[in-house]
């Protein structure tokens, strides 16, 4: 995962916890030397990335290890992966492109059981969208035991993808539809430290296998989806550009012609990174517009998901600004993308309505869905 806002990326331990975890963990690779397969000869390493145990094992603090096999479109992967228990991030990527977008899992050291211990995600130009992807589209729990060692088992093809995650022989997660097209592409680990941790490594990972072929019974999911017709599918949208703010209290201006539609996922979600992002900037910004009919004035609802901030404006005038950016504490927000999120009640003109929102985004995903709740009356 990305580095955290509004928290400080000074990385600090507790000496003596860390001695006598690294002390238990050190003494579990030694145990486990003989039994790995897999060395990791002609990987490229990157960041706080190294081999221990005799280059059997890889061990990842906040780095990067990028596999020399040949690429491939639908395949399997599977690995062995020891985690402290403490808050760290593993990810196991696949289809990746020189583009900087792929396909990813990762597992969560310190949700052990919890609902998204396991998460699917697609990187888009190297933005990880986890807070768009949750729930059955993207989080599941699973068992992480600390220090033990987990067996992982990633399938995918053509647009699906299962997961396994220790020795059941069910898959943990489903992904219907991935959000990528399929390409060919390598795979590569990762993992990351939050500079607030006290974990005294991010992974270790071992007995490495792929293949291009798959064994589960891809055709046993279903990925069919009921139309929803309340759904928002007519958005238009400005260039993204640099903003100043995650909230905005009046509208940017955009030029007349440089209005574009944009594609909604099947079910509603705009994935906002497809379309580009301003140079060099840290927090992006895009204007939606909708053209809203009433056949006579009126109060119309609409649910609202976005990621991470939508400044609403009807004809003109502000109505709300809603700020879900991620916060680590004080206080905690997850920050995920829904129809859950808000309710508008828009006072509707009778005739031509229009709706423009102003969506920012900072880290963890740039999106926006609505559907509309009830008649246009």
């Amino acid at each position: 995962m990305h580095l955290f806002r509004r928290q400080s990326l000074t990385r600090f331990r507790f000496p003596i916890i860390a001695v006598a975890t690294a002390m238990i963990l050190t003494s579990a690779v030694c145990s486990a030397q003989t039994a790995a397969e897999s060395a990791f000869d002609g990987w490229t390493l990157r960041g706080d990335a190294r081999l221990v145990g005799g280059g059997n094992i890889l061990q990842l603090d906040t780095g990067v290890a990028v596999a020399p096999v040949p690429s491939f479109t639908d395949g399997t992967i599977e690995f062995e992966v020891q985690m402290s228990g403490r808050r760290a991030f593993v990810y196991a990527r696949f289809r990746v492109g020189s583009d900087r977008s792929n396909e990813e899992i990762y597992l969560r050291s310190h949700k052990s059981h919890l609902p998204d211990a396991l998460q699917y995600t697609p990187v888009i130009d190297g933005v990880s969208q986890w807070q768009i992807f949750h729930g059955e589209t993207g989080t599941a729990s699973v068992a992480l035991p600390a220090t033990e060692w987990i067996k992982v088992r990633l399938e995918f093809t053509k647009r699906k993808l299962a997961v396994f995650v220790g020795e059941g022989t069910q898959p943990a997660m489903v992904i219907a539809r991935l959000a990528l097209e399929p390409r060919a592409g390598a795979f590569a680990f990762r993992s990351f430290i939050p500079g607030t941790s006290d974990a005294p490594f991010g992974a270790r990972i071992r007995n490495v296998r792929s293949k291009a072929e798959t064994s589960f019974d891809f055709a046993s999911i279903d990925d069919s989806q009921e139309a929803d017709t309340a759904i928002v599918r007519g958005w238009q949208a400005s260039p993204p550009f640099a903003a100043a703010s995650l909230i905005y209290g009046a509208l940017p201006e955009v030029d007349d012609a440089s209005w574009r539609p944009v594609a909604t996922e099947p079910d509603g979600t705009v994935l906002l990174h497809r379309y580009g992002r301003a140079d060099g900037a840290r927090t992006n910004g895009t204007v939606l517009k909708l053209d809203v009919e009433a056949e006579k004035a009126g109060i119309r609802s609409l649910d609202l998901g976005f990621s991470d901030a939508a400044s609403v404006f009807l004809n003109g005038q502000p109505v709300v600004s809603l700020d879900a950016s991620y916060r680590f504490d004080l206080p905690r927000v997850q920050g995920v993308m829904g129809l859950h999120q808000s309710r508008l009640h828009l006072p509707l003109k009778q005739g031509s309505n229009e709706l423009k929102i102003v969506v920012t985004d900072f880290f963890g995903g740039w999106g926006i869905i609505g559907r509309w709740v009830g008649p246009n009356d």
